[in-house]
């Protein structure tokens, strides 16, 4: 299901997650359940089907809080997060992005707390606040460098440069 995920064929994806999905339930296995709801939730994020996505992450993130797995918690988080922001709910997606943000920390991961940064700024830049979003660019920023993550290190680059051309044409 991944392999199609990453070739763009969503459907071929879905499908193969779902059949893996039954698979894992019927032995019970819980840890591949959450990632199968996971992969799922990540396919219809892509296909903006929001409910559905929520519905996948959630069941996911329940089976993750059982067995205390704060990094797979984390993503969950950061995952329902991006479901409020395609919907437009920033606060929502705010609060999710930023309890992603307080497990990283905890668990030391530069590279995924520098994405808990860039969502946490792409959010302010959404609710216009563009200082807050640079800060959080800039912090991420930093963090992509001491991790030696170059496309980290590009989107930051990539969304200070958005956040400055919009302000020189407004």
């Amino acid at each position: 299901g991944v392999i199609y995920g990453f070739q763009g064929n969503h459907l071929l994806a879905l499908q193969s997650h779902l059949k893996a999905l039954k698979v894992y339930e019927n032995i019970n296995d819980l840890s591949r359940i959450a990632s199968s709801c996971n992969n799922i939730g990540l396919v219809y994020l892509e296909q903006k089907n929001y409910e559905e996505a929520l519905k996948m992450f959630e069941r996911a993130l329940s089976i993750r809080k059982d067995k205390n797995d704060e990094k797979a918690i984390s993503d969950l988080l950061n995952n329902i997060g991006m479901v409020y922001r395609g919907r437009s709910k920033f606060h929502e997606a705010l609060d999710y992005f930023q309890q992603a943000q307080r497990l990283r920390e905890k668990t030391g991961d530069k590279a995924k707390l520098a994405s808990s940064y860039i969502n946490i700024g792409k959010v302010f830049k959404d609710l216009g606040q563009q200082n807050l979003a640079i800060a959080y660019y800039e912090t991420a920023f930093g963090l992509f460098k001491e991790a030696n993550e170059k496309r980290g290190i590009i989107q930051c680059l990539l969304n200070l440069g958005e956040i400055f051309r919009s302000e020189e044409h407004t």
